[in-house]
């Protein structure tokens, strides 16, 4: 198996979230939003996944209408494979590779650090408290940062792993699927962190995320929220 660092965590982490092993084994694809995940491919994680496996380049995929891109090497797909990550896109039993949580502690970071860019948010909230009138029960001001998956065993994965490296994380809540736009929808299960400080130590102490979407609305939210403090 590939020597674990902080790199291939990451990239473990991305994959998790944002990309599938084609079920015979002979190629990867991952991507994300056409538009807002495209700066975090040509800047971050193209070069990333090019150091440590073969180069690749990005790319539209106008039927998916998604961008990322395609590695067709079947000796680095079995690579990934050796790592932890399923074959075919079987996103409702995806879990998270078991030498995660025998990594150190900036091993766990990097792979949610993956994880979190490319299928996780950070949202804005109001306030329901009975004392927030005003501009706080009007607008979305409260930060929260957010990771949804079909997969049940992978969120209380997430959990766990956040108990080791003191990430409180919130809940799962549940939103039920249901038949929506000519497809049978699965359960979606979510995750949440809510407290300012902790969404402070997420962004700049612990997983540092590099995806310049997250970045630029954590910087913007944030900026929203300490002026009505």
């Amino acid at each position: 198996m590939k020597k674990i660092n902080n790199d291939i965590a990451e990239i473990c982490g991305a994959i998790v979230g944002d990309g599938w092993i084609q079920k015979r084994g002979c190629s990867m694809v991952i991507a994300g939003h056409m538009t807002e995940d495209r700066d975090y491919y040509n800047q971050h994680f193209i070069s990333l996944f090019s150091k440590n496996f073969i180069k690749v380049n990005p790319k539209e995929f106008p039927y998916w209408r998604v961008y990322g891109f395609g590695m067709y090497k079947k000796k680095f797909v079995q690579e990934l494979s050796n790592l932890g990550i399923p074959s075919s896109k079987k996103v409702n039993i995806v879990r998270l590779p078991q030498w995660i949580f025998n990594s150190k502690k900036e091993i766990k970071y990097s792979f949610l650090r993956g994880l979190f860019d490319t299928d996780g948010c950070i949202y804005m909230y109001k306030s329901y408290g009975k004392w927030d009138k005003g501009f706080r029960s009007i607008y979305h001001h409260k930060p929260r940062i957010v990771i949804t998956s079909v997969s049940k065993d992978l969120i209380y994965d997430l959990i766990d792993l956040g108990k080791e490296v003191s990430i409180n994380f919130k809940g799962p809540k549940i939103r039920k699927g249901g038949f929506k736009y000519n497809k049978n929808n699965s359960d979606s299960y979510i995750l949440e962190i809510n407290k300012i400080q902790e969404i402070i130590n997420w962004f700049e102490k612990t997983v540092k995320p590099k995806n310049p979407k997250h970045i630029t609305k954590y910087l913007k939210k944030m900026t929203i929220n300490f002026m009505l403090e």
